[in-house]
């Protein structure tokens, strides 16, 4: 699918180019729900460089990876056309190489995929580019800026940010980008660290579609029914989530503990949960599409992230997953971490583990699981942050403002 839009096709406004890694993805159903709302208001034409799965109803073009074959040919075209651009590129990758394997496949696909669209873009200049991610979609958006010189914005989070030392790109993609969008405080206070300046910042959080019932917390009777949902990866926690629920094992505490996710470490997690003799008390069970996730709101009695900093330097910022289990009325409990306690605040939307150890968490929940008007105050207050600060159509429609007021009228007359 080419870049030309039934809009474009009818001479109405230029399109939006929306530049995603992947798109759908099974774990980012956020960017649906944004893109979505986004494609409502904008005539978006979505760009996933990196496979996806299927959104028939929505404008996406996938970029085939054998279309990197092409670049025996373009490299020497854009060296001919704009040889100031392509060369600054290559000078600021071999100037400011990647720290890590897989940051350096993410800036080679991000020029790659750049020059791949550039043609394209020449042809049929957008209005505007918007990058989801600091890492390849704005490395291809900074390659089409050089190339073509139209303007871009991008969005950085927490990965972008933090994984072995952040991207290493950043620098000059936020020189070079009009504005960034952040969804958090904590992200927001890192880019100014890394050189943007705060009016160069546009904090738009994530938001739901729509909100589900809340429902009231039971009273402490029987088993207490615990709910995470995440990658399975170091940063999520989920050993030390392990660690706790089998404190809880130890004590005789009647539970049950639902993990939703899949990713790298579920044959190690799957190990502990064998080794300490948890088979019966915890499940682990895979990626499930989101109908499906559901019922696991519905009939949980707390919901429990324990975040951590992986060795890597990866983390999160606020989990969307928080807010959900915040908008289903679900008392959330924490472990500290700065995008996160933005949602939670300690004894009024959430409750924060106040110490490091699964004896200290388990003390905690109990107390937690065990005080039912807290758990309702809980649920009460944490919907109402929801419904204050993490609504789809109000945040989304922040950033498709954003984009419009940004848009500069096209060149006159024919792009050679």
């Amino acid at each position: 699918m080419g870049l030309r839009s039934e809009a474009h096709t009818k001479g109405q406004a230029p399109e939006v180019l929306y530049l995603c890694t992947t798109f759908p993805r099974l774990s980012e159903t956020f960017v649906e729900r944004e893109v979505r709302h986004l494609h409502k208001t904008l005539p978006l034409r979505i760009v996933s460089i990196w496979k996806g799965g299927e959104a028939p109803d929505l404008p996406v073009q996938k970029i085939p990876l054998l279309a990197l074959l092409t670049l025996f040919g373009r490299i020497p075209f854009w060296l001919l056309r704009k040889p100031s651009g392509l060369l600054s590129l290559l000078q600021l990758f071999f100037h400011r190489f990647p720290r890590s394997f897989l940051n350096l496949e993410e800036t080679l696909l991000g020029m790659g995929m750049g020059m791949i669209l550039a043609d394209q873009v020449r042809k049929n200049r957008p209005a505007w580019i918007h990058a989801i991610w600091a890492t390849a979609p704005t490395t291809a958006a900074l390659t089409l800026h050089k190339l073509t010189g139209v303007s871009f914005s991008f969005g950085a989070h927490a990965y972008d940010l933090f994984q072995d030392g952040g991207d290493c790109l950043l620098r000059e993609k936020i020189r070079a980008a009009s504005w960034i969008r952040t969804s958090t405080l904590a992200s927001k206070q890192e880019l100014i660290a890394r050189g943007a300046t705060p009016d160069k910042i546009v904090l738009i959080r994530r938001g739901l579609q729509e909100l589900p019932d809340r429902q009231t917390p039971r009273p402490a009777t029987g088993k207490v029914r615990l709910l995470s949902i995440g990658r399975l990866v170091a940063k999520k926690g989920y050993s030390e989530f392990i660690e706790l629920c089998d404190e809880l094992r130890k004590r005789g505490v009647p539970f049950n503990a639902i993990i939703i996710g899949d990713g790298p470490l579920r044959e190690e997690l799957q190990r502990k949960i064998v080794e300490r003799q948890l088979g019966s008390f915890i499940q682990l069970t895979g990626a499930l599409p989101r109908p499906e996730v559901e019922p696991y709101f519905q009939n949980s009695d707390l919901f429990v992230f324990t975040g951590v900093v992986s060795k890597d330097g990866d983390r999160d910022g606020l989990p969307n997953v928080v807010p959900e289990a915040l908008a289903h009325g679900l008392p959330v409990m924490v472990r500290p971490a700065l995008g996160v306690l933005e949602a939670i605040t300690h004894e009024e939307t959430g409750v924060v583990f106040e110490e490091e150890t699964p004896s200290d968490w388990a003390d905690q929940l109990l107390e937690v699981w065990e005080d039912h008007p807290k758990r309702v105050k809980l649920s009460e207050t944490g919907r109402r942050w929801v419904e204050e600060n993490f609504l789809s159509q109000n945040n989304t429609s922040l950033l498709a403002e954003k984009i419009l007021s940004s848009q500069s009228p096209p060149p006159k007359g024919p792009q050679r």
